[in-house]
C-alpha cells in the first residue's frame, strides 16, 4: 500500500524526526541533525548554468506547476549535481522542484525540461542556513566537515529546501542543507 506524504502530521513529523544528534566542536546540539526522508515524488525543472538564475527558476517552476494542475504539498527545493570546483559555472546541472503526491504520475517534458520524478527514500545530514541563498558556503563546509568526522560519506546530490521565500531579504532566508550519507568505506 502507497503512503501519501504531506498531512499535517507528516509535516510536524518532518520537523521533529531524526536518528540521532551529535555535538561538533561547540555547536549547538540542534546545528547538524541526520535524518531518514522517506520516498517521495518532485515536480521539477532542469536547470543548468550559473546558481544566481535560482529565483527566476523557480518563478517559471511555479507557472509550470500552476499550468499543469499538480498542486505542491511542500516548500520548493534544489537538487545540485556538481560545484563550481567540478565544473565551469556554465557545465552547472541543477534542478529546482516542488514535492507533490506520490500517486503523481512521473513523465518528462523534453520541450519545457519539466516532468515529475521519484526520489528514493534516503538518509541525510542536515543543517538549517539563515542568510542568503548565494551565501551558504560557510554552511556547507560546516556540514561536509561534520559528514567527514562521523565516518560517513556524501553518496548523492545536495538538496536545499528553502523555508522562507527566497525573494525575501537576505537576513530573512531559512534554508535547509541535506547531503544524503552513508557509510565510509575505511578499507581503503
Amino acid at each position: 500500500m502507497s503512503r501519501v506524504w504531506g498531512t499535517k502530521e507528516d509535516v510536524q513529523a518532518y520537523r521533529v524526526i531524526f536518528t540521532f544528534i551529535m555535538e561538533f566542536k561547540g555547536m549547538s546540539e540542534q546545528d547538524i541533525l541526520i535524518k531518514d526522508l522517506p520516498e517521495r515524488k518532485v515536480f521539477y525543472l532542469s536547470c543548468k548554468g550559473a546558481w544566481r538564475q535560482l529565483p527566476e527558476m523557480l518563478a517559471k517552476l511555479s507557472d509550470y506547476l500552476s499550468q499543469s494542475g499538480i498542486k505542491s504539498i511542500g516548500p520548493p527545493s534544489g537538487f545540485y549535481y556538481n560545484t563550481p570546483k567540478d565544473a565551469a559555472v556554465s557545465d552547472l546541472s541543477w534542478e529546482v522542484c516542488y514535492p507533490v503526491v506520490l500517486d503523481t504520475q512521473a513523465h518528462f517534458d523534453k520541450v519545457a525540461k519539466t516532468g515529475v520524478k521519484r526520489i528514493p527514500e534516503t538518509r541525510a545530514a542536515k543543517i538549517i542556513h539563515e542568510g542568503s541563498y548565494r551565501k551558504t558556503s560557510a554552511s556547507y563546509e560546516k556540514l561536509q566537515n561534520w559528514v567527514n568526522t562521523q565516518g560517513l560519506k556524501v553518496c548523492g546530490p545536495a538538496e536545499e529546501i528553502y523555508l522562507t521565500d527566497i525573494n525575501k531579504t537576505n537576513e530573512d532566508q531559512r534554508i535547509e542543507i541535506q547531503l544524503p550519507v552513508c557509510i565510509s568505506d575505511i578499507s581503503g
